[in-house]
């Protein structure tokens, strides 16, 4: 298993951080945590929210 991270930007700037085990022979991906973070009505407060899945 190899630990790999991906991260994805949405047009609304919330942007997704996500990090998770992957077998390099059939892709099978076991997620490990995702951090989401966004803007408040284009304030400049941010809503972080990160989920551990294991």
């Amino acid at each position: 298993m190899e630990y790999s991270i991906e991260t994805e930007k949405f047009t609304d700037g919330t942007k997704r951080i996500k990090s998770f085990y992957k077998c390099p022979v059939c892709n099978y991906k076991v997620n490990d945590q995702q951090i989401s973070v966004s803007k408040v009505d284009g304030t400049e407060k941010l809503i972080i929210k990160i989920e551990k899945f294991f």
